[in-house]
């Protein structure tokens, strides 16, 4: 690519010899002379006013510094919430286990007198314990050990 002043060509996409047709040649020397002449393809103009950059470079750290400080401290924070709840979802978990238990007893233990004899058919306010007590005293035979009606206890 040729050299922009070689072409006659600045940053922008027009051509001097336009603008010269357009405005008088004072006019044009004049705007040339306004405008700073870039050193190479690319490089910015150096900085008016470099202490007034600095500044603001440091000023902008400070804020970046302020904000990651505030991050690192939300992320503590938030990990030591992470670690209440994980404790916390243990012992529920623990709980909730116990809690199984206790209703599993508590069916089972319902289900205790929870019994079906078939070709029985059942009655309103029927004392099932007692039809069972009666059914076991009929079969019982005296050669296999005796039971008495209050079930389990052999006599």
């Amino acid at each position: 690519m040729a050299n922009q002043a070689d072409t006659g060509q600045a940053d922008h996409e027009y051509n001097m010899s336009a603008l010269m047709e357009a405005c008088d040649k004072e006019e044009v020397e004049a705007m040339m002379e306004e405008t700073p002449k870039a050193r190479h393809e690319h490089t910015p103009m150096p900085s008016p006013n470099p202490k007034k950059r600095f500044d603001e470079q440091d000023q902008r750290l400070k804020i970046i510094e302020k904000r990651m400080e505030e991050n690192a401290h939300a992320v503590k924070e938030n990990k030591e919430v992470i670690g209440r709840m994980k404790e916390e979802i243990m012992d529920l978990r623990k709980e909730n286990i116990s809690l199984k238990q206790q209703c599993l007893e508590q069916a089972r233990y319902k289900r205790r007198w929870d019994l079906r004899l078939i070709g029985l058919p059942e009655k309103e306010k029927e004392d099932t314990r007692e039809v069972v007590i009666g059914i076991f005293t009929r079969v019982k035979t005296p050669g296999v050990g005796g039971y008495s009606a209050s079930f389990g206890k052999e006599e």
